[in-house]
């Protein structure tokens, strides 16, 4: 098999678009193989920067990874795989 490389920065695009996604099959099992996948590549090619959750404002329509504004409740009712990566 032939050796490909792509930029890390689109990697990071790709899988950004996919953890804010709202659609049919954007589902929690479906982030959570994303979040796998750029969390090694990031590890492995020493490129991981870290995360933040996705707000109520970021994910229209479906549960966000913390609720702005409400400092006590943050992370009441919210998904974990709703994230973006730096």
């Amino acid at each position: 098999m032939s050796r490909k490389t792509t930029e890390v920065a689109a990697l990071i695009t790709y899988a950004n678009n996919e953890l804010a996604a709202v659609f049919p099959t954007a589902s929690t099992d479906r982030r959570m193989g994303v979040i796998s996948m750029v969390e090694r590549i990031l590890s492995d090619s020493d490129n991981y920067n870290g995360y933040r959750y996705l707000d109520n404002n970021e994910v229209e329509g479906d549960l966000p990874g913390i609720r702005e504004g409400n400092r006590d409740n943050q992370f009441d009712n919210t998904d974990d795989t709703r994230r973006h990566y730096f």
